[in-house]
């Protein structure tokens, strides 16, 4: 009988390959290749290839510098959606 996996790391690898998926999405929407896109953001080539592989925890900035570089926001990188409408009670 396989062993039960532990849900935080099940949800973790569901959020990369989400992630990785539409990041792959959005660049060949926009048509830049993976060599140009990790050349902007100054990333090995094969290192941007795990990302868009679900292979790797990234950090917020660097999820951000990558929306930027696509021209997304970060939450459409991790959804697909459009982010909710800001709360005006603030």
């Amino acid at each position: 009988m396989p062993a039960e996996q532990d849900p935080e790391i099940e949800a973790e690898e569901i959020l990369k390959q989400i992630f990785a998926s539409n990041l792959r999405a959005y660049r060949r929407e926009r048509g830049i290749s993976q060599l140009a896109l990790a050349n902007e953001l100054g990333l090995s080539p094969a290192y941007y290839g795990s990302i868009e592989r679900g292979q790797r925890n990234l950090q917020f900035s660097t999820v951000g510098r990558i929306a930027d570089s696509i021209g997304v926001h970060p939450f459409d990188l991790l959804t697909g959606h459009e982010p909710p409408p800001e709360d005006d009670d603030e």
